[in-house]
Parts: C-alpha cells; sequence; structure tokens
C-alpha cells in the first residue's frame, strides 16, 4: 500500500522531516522541534497583528462618529417622551376608528 505508516514513530518522523529536514525517528515531536518551529509561528501569531490593530481602530472610529451624530441629531434629547407617550390615551371612550 503506497503511503502506508509502519511503526509507532512513522508518523512523528513525517512530522520531523517536514518541519526541520531531519530524518529520525522522534517520539515526543512537539518537544523535539519547539524551537524549530517557534519562531515561525510567533511570527505569524505577531502578522496578524497588523490587520487587527487598524481593524479595531477603524472600529473605534466608526463607533464614535455614530455616537457623535447620535447626540448632535438629538437622539439623546429626551428620553421620557416616548415612555410616557405611550400610556397617554388620544381616543375618546366609545369612539370607534373602523369609521
Amino acid at each position: 500500500m503506497k503511503g502506508a505508516r509502519t511503526g509507532c514513530c512513522s508518523l512523528a518522523t513525517e512530522f520531523a522531516v517536514k518541519y526541520t529536514g531531519e530524518q529520525r525517528c522522534l517520539t515526543k515531536p512537539l518537544v523535539a522541534l519547539s524551537a524549530a518551529t517557534h519562531s515561525s509561528q510567533s511570527r505569524r501569531s505577531m502578522d496578524i497583528l497588523f490587520l487587527l490593530i487598524p481593524l479595531s481602530v477603524v472600529l473605534v472610529l466608526l463607533v464614535g462618529l455614530a455616537f457623535w451624530w447620535s447626540v448632535r441629531s438629538g437622539q439623546f434629547d429626551d428620553l421620557k417622551g416616548p415612555a410616557h407617550r405611550i400610556l397617554d390615551d388620544d381616543d375618546a371612550p366609545g369612539e370607534d376608528d373602523s369609521g
């Protein structure tokens, strides 16, 4: 069978060959390869910051602009009026709207 794994260390050996180029049986591939892959993993995890920091700044600016617009347009001027208006009964008793 092509590609069949034989032995207990074949997966670890494939892992080691892929990331270090060394072909030897490693029983603990993550420990043995931590030094080799640490720099590339930390670089990849740091690269995402170049995307996330500007996106978060843009998001904060958009939220700030939306809040500024809502304050300037009077959205927060009368907070109790709509709550009281719903309780006011504008209809006269006995009056029918179907008219």
